[in-house]
């Protein structure tokens, strides 16, 4: 290999080490944007398992998404975790219809 080839090669090591951090700086962030977009924690939107408001609970809320067949929790477009169709939270909105 000649000087020429050297040099490249180390310029590009060299380039390939200077964009790792940047790297790694985008993938984080794209782990919290996934997170975020998940919805916020069931605590902080006021979730309870068992709605004590007549009417109001998960299955009757336009964000509410229903559980698979053969399973008890569904989930919600704005709150993470699994949701139980009787639960509540701060977010409710009555389906349209």
């Amino acid at each position: 290999m000649d000087k020429d080839q050297q040099n490249i090669s180390r310029g590009n090591l060299l380039a390939k080490i200077a964009l790792a951090p940047l790297a790694i700086g985008a993938f984080a962030a794209l782990q919290a944007q996934e997170a975020e977009a998940a919805g916020m924690t069931q605590k902080a939107a006021g979730y309870i398992k068992v709605s004590k408001m007549k009417g109001k609970n998960c299955a009757n809320c336009a964000l509410y998404i229903a559980a698979k067949p053969g399973k008890k929790y569904g989930a919600c477009q704005a709150v993470s975790g699994q949701i139980a169709p009787v639960a509540y939270c701060n977010l409710y909105a009555k389906k349209a219809g």
